[in-house]
Order: structure tokens, then sequence, then C-alpha cells
């Protein structure tokens, strides 16, 4: 993998409910990968160049906000991001970690799920699947030593993140990067039965500001793009007479680690 310090991508995201009623829905996004590393040492330096059309914890068409990953706390910069990654597991030094998430709009943005990339001699060794829900938690799922467990591995579910299903079951998560292509999937399952099917397909493409310009009149991004489809998804769930359920306690525990799939 080359180490760009920033590229940007368009793809879709399906999701599909296959359980008491069917519901799926099928968006097109935009999205950054950035080399938090390498963009935490050119910040430093005071070398960090991009399009005039987007910023670092600035506003402007599309922008990216350290503050909006990790412990979340304002005015944070990408070196407090690795030093709260370290601090999960104790992890020794990756040589690069790669953050795959959706850039704010005009200053107004909300990631529900962003994917860690974290390198050894250019050998994908970890992910790290960071949630959020709209409620305001937040929960990271490590998949360790995908060398050795694989890209896809089981965790136990543990964060809220619709009212239309609990919080009991477990997810089969899976993420890579090859040739310019990320690839994410996401299954939910509850007592061996497949409730949720979801996958992310994106391809990079030229980071200019043609592009970011193109991407508000492709509508792959604009203001509060992910919070609406998230309700207006919820609204035709909730038109369908699907059950909700009470959002529980918060947990104190923000991380789990997943396990091989046997």
């Amino acid at each position: 993998m080359k180490k760009e310090v920033l590229k940007i991508f368009e793809g879709h995201i399906f999701h599909k409910r296959i359980a008491e009623k069917n519901h799926s829905f099928d968006n097109k996004s935009l999205f950054l990968l950035i080399n938090i590393k390498k963009l935490s040492r050119l910040l430093l330096m005071n070398s960090f160049k991009s399009p005039s059309l987007f910023s670092i914890n600035k506003f402007n068409f599309l922008s990216w906000y350290c503050s909006d990953h990790g412990e979340r706390k304002i005015n944070s910069s990408p070196k407090d991001l690795l030093i709260f990654l370290k601090k999960l597991e104790k992890e020794k030094e990756f040589d690069d970690i790669y953050l795959f998430c959706f850039p704010r709009s005009l200053g107004f943005g909300f990631n529900p799920l962003s994917i860690y990339f974290c390198y050894i001699k250019k050998n994908l060794v970890k992910t790290i699947f960071e949630v959020k829900n709209t409620f305001g938690d937040i929960h990271h799922y490590i998949l360790p030593n995908v060398q050795k467990n694989g890209i896809k591995q089981k965790v136990k579910k543990k964060l809220f993140v619709s009212p239309f299903f609990d919080n009991e079951g477990h997810y089969e998560l899976s993420a890579n990067f090859i040739n310019k292509k990320i690839f994410i999937e996401i299954n939910y399952f509850k007592f061996k039965k497949l409730l949720l099917s979801a996958n992310l397909k994106a391809i990079e493409i030229h980071f200019t500001n043609t592009q970011i310009l193109k991407s508000f009149f492709k509508f792959l991004s604009f203001p509060g793009k992910n919070l609406i489809n998230i309700h207006l998804e919820a609204l035709k769930l909730w038109t369908k007479k699907i059950k909700i359920y009470k959002t529980p306690k918060e947990q104190s525990i923000k991380y789990s680690k997943a396990v091989k799939i046997e």
C-alpha cells in the first residue's frame, strides 16, 4: 500500500433486514481514507497539503474532524487519536494506521461506522470497527491478529444501534483494502439466525476540487446526509409496525475483542 496521507472514495452501502418483516436500502456515499500517523507528522511540521475545498478540523465544503473519533474530545488532534488507539490494548507500535470514515459536508457530519486498518511492515494485522449510534454512544470492536484469525471475525453485540433490534446476539465482521477498493461486511445473528446483512463497497477516485464539487451534485455528500438517511429508514420501519425496543443502560466499557470464527 502506498503511503499517501489522504484518499477519497465513492461507494455503496447496502443493508438488508432479514427478520419478521424484510427491509433493505442501497445508498451511495463519499468516504475518506486517512493515514493517521503520517497526517500527525505533517500537521506538526505544518506541511499538510490538500485540495482547497477540503480542510482538517476546519469548516469547508468537505472536512475531517479528529474530535469525531476515539474519545471525541474537542480540539483533539491525530496524535491524540493515535494515543487513544494505543491505549485500547496497549498494542506495540504500528507502522501505519489508516482510518476509513465519512467526511463532514459544510461542517455537518455523522460517522455511524469508521474502520481503522492497522499495518506492520505493509501487512494488515488488525482492524477496529468504531461504531456510533444516534443516541451519542460509541463502541470499538477490535479484530486482532487478522493474519491468524482471518479477516472475518465474530464479536458479541455490545452497542445498541437501532431501536428495531435488541442488544442480544453477535456480529460477524470483516474489512479489507485491496487495489484501491475497500470491502466491509457486517452480518448480525441472534440464536444462530441471520437477522441483518450489510456491506459497503467503495473505490478510490481522484482527490480534487472538481471531484469534491461533483460529490455534491451527485448527492454523494451533503450536510446531514447520514442522519437524514438513518431517520428516513427508521420511519419506513416504523410504518411497517416493527417492534421497537427500549434503549438499554449505556455500558461503561467501550471496546471489545472479536474471536476467530470456528
